[in-house]
């Protein structure tokens, strides 16, 4: 089950990373709401793939710490939305 898990972030950071990329290199950062997730998205992937200190995540993406922990807590809500709807579709 860990197993599993571990492979679903792996792969939904990849696929993430990915296509942001090739997203932001098309387009740049048009809109607030694009920046709202790449922030979701670094804020997790740094702190639970790269083990980055939220402190050094923190002072790279200019955000004071409620600020760190409302968006980890809001990437933390919306992957875990994900693997219960990837889920639900498998069973």
């Amino acid at each position: 089950m860990l197993l599993q898990a571990t492979i679903a972030v792996t792969l939904f950071g990849m696929a993430t990373t990915l296509w942001m990329g090739f997203y932001l290199f098309a387009r740049g950062f048009p809109s607030s709401m694009t920046l709202r997730v790449w922030y979701n998205h670094a804020a997790l992937y740094d702190a639970y793939m790269e083990g980055v200190p939220n402190r050094e995540i923190m002072a790279r993406l200019y955000i004071s710490e409620g600020t760190f922990n409302r968006t980890r807590r809001n990437a933390i809500r919306g992957l875990a939305r994900l693997l219960v709807e990837d889920n639900m579709n498998n069973a």
